[in-house]
C-alpha cells in the first residue's frame, strides 16, 4: 500500500491530488490476480439508484426519433445530464479553444437555466410566491442528482437554493452577499472543496460579475446610445429600435467580459489557456446552449405521453448542437483565438482577486480600503509585467520523462524560438510531451529535429506536427528508411514546410553536429544519431541518445577529446551493459539516463550505478527524477529535478576537441547526441 503517485512532469494529471480531493490517500497494489480471493458472495444484488435509472431513460428520449447516435447527440448528453465519458479530445478540443468548454461541465450556467425554465412553467399554475419557490427548489435539487450529484452541480445548487430563498421570503438581497452565503455553506458542508478548480472557477466568475458587470455595462451604453439628454417622446423609430438593441449588446457584452475577468487568472494558472475569442463567441454560444438545454427539458416531458413532440424537439436540440459545432470550430481557427502561457506565480492571484473583492466591498467610504485596493491593483499588474518579462528571457533545456525514447524541448530566448528534439511515440506525444508543451507555454515550434527513425522517437509525429507546425524540420542529410520517417518528409513536403537536411559539420543556430559522419553506413538506425554540440556558457553536455556500442566507438575514434559536464543517454533495448569506460573518459558531472517509466526499478540503471567511476558523477534517471530542467546558476548549470533536490553542475577544465559554434546569449551549445 503505497501514496498515489506524483506527476511526472508540469502539466500532466495530478492522480495524487485529484484522489486526495475525493478522500482516498492509498493505493493498495496486488502483484497478480491470484493474490485476491472471494471470501463471501451473495445472490441479491442492491437496487441500482433511481437516477442512475433516469438518466439511462433520459439518454434513449435524448435520442428517440434521432437517425444516428453521432457526436452531437453525445455532447448533447453531456450539457443536460453531465455524461462526459463519451467525450473524446477531437469532439471538445474546438470547444476548449474557442473558450466555450464551461458549457459542457454542469455548473451555475445549467441549473440557472434549469431553473428559469421550471420558474416560467410552475408560475403558470402556481402564483404562489412560497409554493411556487418550493416546488421549484424539489425539482432543481432533483435535476442536480439526475446530473449524478456532481460537484459543480452541487455548489451551483447551493447557491441557486440562497437567492431564490431569499426571492421566496421577499428580502432584498445582493449577488455579493448571495457568493459569500453559498461559499459559507459550501465550506461546511466540504471545506476541501476551497482548494478544487471548479470551486474557484464558479466562485471567481460570480465575483467578477458581481464587481465589473454592471460598470462595464454602463460604460458600454454611454457609448452605444444615442443623447442621454433627448426625451423618449422625441426619439424616432429608428433610435428607439437602435438604443434597445445597444441594451441588449451592452449586457451581453458586460457579462461575458466580468466573466472572463473573474475566471482569467485561474484559467491562466490551471489551464495555461488564454482564448480572447470567448469573449465575443460567448455571446453567440450561451444563447445556443439555452435554446439546445430548452428542447432537452421540452423531450424529457413529453415523452410519456407526446412522442412526436419528443421527437421535434430532438431534431431542434441537435440543429443547435450542431450550430454549436459549427461555430465553435470556426471560432478555434480564427487567428490568435487561443494561446497557451506558462503559470503565473500565486502571489499574484491573491492580490487579484483581493482587489477583485475589495472593489465589490466599495472604496467609496474608506480611505483604506481605496488605498488597498490601488495597492492590489498596482502589484497585481508589475507581478505580470515581471512574469511576462522572465517568460520572454527564461533559457532552458527540459528532459521529458518518457516510458520509450526522447523528447527534448529547448527553450530559447524570446518568443517562438522553441525547439524540440524527437517527442516520443503516438501515446506519449498525446499523454505527455503536448501537456507538458502546453503548460510552459509554447504554441508553435520553430525547430523539429528528427535524431533518427525509430518509433519510440518520433512514432508521434502526426499528433505533434497537427498540434504543433513546425517552421523548419531538420534531419540528417542521407535519411532514414523508417516508415514513420519517410511519412514525416511526405507530409512536410505536402505543406510545403522548410526541410533542412544536415551532415557532420553543420552548424544549425546554436547546435553543431558531430554524428554520424556522411561517409559511414550503419547497419542500425541506434548508430546514425545525429550527435550535436551546444556550449551553455562555460559548461559542455552530451547528450549520447539510443548511441550503441558501435557508435560510440566511431565517435571516440573522432574524437578522442570529447569532454562534458553532463551526459544524457536513452537507455537502450537491446539489453547491452553500460558502456562505463567510454561514459567515464567523457568526465561528465551528472548522467542522465531517459527513457525509464516511471517508478521502475531498472536493472540497465542499477548496474550503471553500481560500477565504478573515476569522474564520480551524479547519476539520475527520469523514471526517478521525473522531468529534468537544466537552467542558468551562478558560475554553471543548474539542474532541477521534479522529483527531487537540485544540483549545481560546474565547468571542469577539461578542454573538448569540437570547437563550439556561435553562442546565442547566455544559452550556446550544448553537446548532445539526438
Amino acid at each position: 500500500m503505497t501514496a498515489p503517485p506524483r506527476p511526472m512532469a508540469e502539466g500532466l494529471f495530478d492522480y495524487r491530488s485529484y484522489l486526495e480531493q475525493n478522500g482516498i490517500h492509498r493505493i493498495l497494489y496486488a502483484n497478480t490476480p491470484e493474490d485476491w480471493s472471494i471470501q463471501e458472495t451473495g445472490s441479491d444484488l442492491p437496487a441500482r439508484p433511481w437516477t442512475d435509472r433516469f438518466r439511462e431513460w433520459a439518454m434513449g428520449a435524448l435520442s428517440y426519433g434521432l437517425p444516428e447516435l453521432d457526436d452531437a447527440t453525445r455532447l448533447r448528453w453531456a450539457m443536460v445530464l453531465g455524461l462526459k465519458g463519451w467525450l473524446h479530445d477531437d469532439m471538445v478540443e474546438p470547444f476548449r479553444w474557442s473558450g466555450s468548454m464551461h458549457l459542457f461541465a454542469i455548473s451555475g450556467l445549467h441549473v440557472a437555466m434549469v431553473t428559469g425554465l421550471l420558474m416560467a412553467g410552475i408560475q403558470m399554475v402556481i402564483r404562489s410566491r412560497w409554493h411556487a419557490g418550493l416546488w421549484v427548489l424539489v425539482a432543481m435539487w432533483c435535476y442536480v442528482a439526475i446530473t449524478g450529484w456532481q460537484t459543480s452541480a452541487i455548489r451551483a445548487g447551493i447557491m441557486t437554493s440562497v437567492m431564490l430563498s431569499g426571492w421566496m421570503l421577499k428580502k432584498p438581497h445582493t449577488m455579493l452577499n448571495s457568493l459569500f452565503t453559498a461559499a459559507w455553506f459550501v465550506l461546511i458542508w466540504q471545506p476541501t472543496q476551497l482548494f478544487q478548480i471548479g470551486f474557484q472557477l464558479s466562485f471567481g466568475v460570480v465575483l467578477g460579475l458581481a464587481t465589473t458587470s454592471e460598470p462595464i455595462r454602463q460604460f458600454l451604453l454611454q457609448r452605444l446610445q444615442t443623447d442621454p439628454w433627448i426625451l423618449k417622446e422625441r426619439l424616432t423609430p429608428f433610435q428607439r429600435a437602435w438604443n434597445g438593441g445597444a441594451r441588449k449588446l451592452a449586457t451581453a457584452l458586460s457579462i461575458s467580459l466580468a466573466a472572463w475577468i473573474g475566471s482569467l487568472p485561474i484559467i491562466w494558472q490551471h489551464f495555461h489557456l488564454v482564448t480572447p475569442v470567448g469573449l465575443a463567441g460567448n455571446i453567440l454560444m450561451v444563447p445556443m446552449a439555452g435554446a439546445t438545454i430548452s428542447c432537452a427539458m421540452g423531450s424529457l416531458v413529453c415523452e410519456p405521453w407526446a412522442p412526436w413532440l419528443t421527437e421535434l424537439f430532438n431534431h431542434s436540440g441537435w440543429f443547435w448542437m450542431q450550430c454549436m459545432v459549427r461555430m465553435g470550430e470556426w471560432m478555434a481557427s480564427l487567428p490568435l483565438s487561443h494561446f497557451y502561457v506558462s503559470p503565473l506565480p500565486d502571489s499574484l492571484l491573491w492580490y487579484y482577486y483581493a482587489f477583485l473583492v475589495l472593489l465589490a466591498l466599495g472604496i467609496q467610504k474608506h480611505e483604506w480600503k481605496k488605498w488597498a485596493t490601488y495597492g492590489c491593483g498596482t502589484l497585481s499588474i508589475v507581478l505580470l509585467l515581471m512574469h511576462l518579462k522572465q517568460s520572454w528571457t527564461r533559457q532552458e533545456i527540459a528532459f521529458i520523462p518518457l516510458a520509450d525514447g526522447d523528447a527534448i524541448w529547448m527553450n530559447h530566448a524570446g518568443v517562438l524560438h522553441d525547439s524540440l528534439i524527437d517527442g516520443g511515440n503516438d501515446r506519449m506525444v498525446k499523454r505527455t510531451t503536448i501537456p507538458f508543451l502546453e503548460s510552459r507555454g509554447v504554441n508553435c515550434l520553430k525547430n523539429l529535429w528528427i535524431s533518427h527513425g525509430d518509433a519510440d522517437h518520433i512514432g508521434g509525429y502526426e499528433a505533434l506536427v497537427h498540434r504543433y507546425p513546425p517552421e523548419r524540420i531538420i534531419s540528417f542529410r542521407k535519411g532514414y528508411r523508417s516508415p514513420y520517417y519517410r511519412n514525416l518528409m511526405t507530409l512536410a513536403e505536402e505543406e510545403e514546410w522548410n526541410v533542412e537536411l544536415i551532415g557532420e559539420g553543420k552548424s544549425v543556430e546554436s547546435l553543431k553536429i558531430l554524428h554520424p559522419p556522411e561517409n559511414n553506413d550503419y547497419r542500425r538506425a541506434d548508430d546514425a544519431n545525429l550527435v550535436g554540440m551546444i556550449q551553455w556558457g562555460d559548461c559542455r553536455m552530451l547528450l549520447a541518445g539510443d548511441l550503441s556500442r558501435e557508435g560510440m566507438i566511431a565517435l571516440s575514434n573522432r574524437y578522442p577529446d570529447l569532454r562534458a559536464d553532463v551526459l544524457v543517454i536513452n537507455r537502450p533495448e537491446d539489453g547491452m551493459s553500460p558502456n562505463v569506460y567510454w561514459m567515464d573518459s567523457i568526465e561528465p558531472s551528472l548522467i542522465l539516463v531517459t527513457g525509464i517509466a516511471p517508478d521502475r526499478n531498472d536493472r540497465w540503471v542499477n548496474e550503471l550505478r553500481e560500477r565504478l567511476f573515476q569522474s564520480n558523477p551524479t547519476i539520475w534517471d527520469t523514471g526517478t527524477q521525473g522531468l529534468v530542467r537544466l537552467e542558468d546558476g551562478e558560475g554553471g548549470i543548474r539542474a532541477v529535478p521534479s522529483q527531487g533536490k537540485p544540483i549545481f553542475i560546474h565547468p571542469n577544465d577539461s578542454e573538448s576537441s569540437p570547437p563550439a559554434p556561435q553562442t546565442y546569449g547566455r544559452l550556446g551549445s550544448t553537446m548532445f547526441s539526438l
